[in-house]
């Protein structure tokens, strides 16, 4: 027990490098959803939330005003968007990983741009410090 506890605090503690969008000046506070986002997820996860809402607006609204948010979950399906608490930026973040980590099937990365999945696209648009 002792050695899964000092296990799981040298991965809490461990250095989690800084990412930033390539599109949005390093001041820009979009910059902060980025990192949470990576923090959260990894580098897949912010692809996802990339295809999906690629302006980082947390109030964007799609699919005919169904789509809201940050990962743009769609109300016919899900309920959280409709939550008061989903004005969170950081909120929204979790419960889109959430669902994303339950099987939620996000089509933003499979959606073509230029005859390529967002997907590919979108890791190119990131990076490391």
């Amino acid at each position: 027990m002792l050695n899964l506890l000092i296990a799981l605090t040298l991965y809490l503690l461990r250095p989690v490098p800084t990412v930033l969008h390539s599109g949005f000046l390093p001041s820009d506070p979009r910059q902060e959803i980025v990192v949470e986002a990576y923090r959260l997820g990894g580098l897949e996860f912010l692809t996802v939330l990339e295809c999906e809402n690629g302006s980082r607006d947390p109030t964007a609204r799609g699919d005919g005003g169904k789509a809201y948010g940050l990962c743009q979950l769609n109300t016919r399906r899900h309920k959280e968007p409709l939550a008061p608490e989903w004005k969170d930026r950081t909120y929204q973040l979790s419960i889109c990983y959430q669902k994303r980590r339950a099987g939620t099937k996000f089509y933003g990365p499979q959606r073509k741009i230029r005859g390529k999945r967002c997907g590919e696209i979108a890791k190119k648009r990131f990076y490391f410090l």
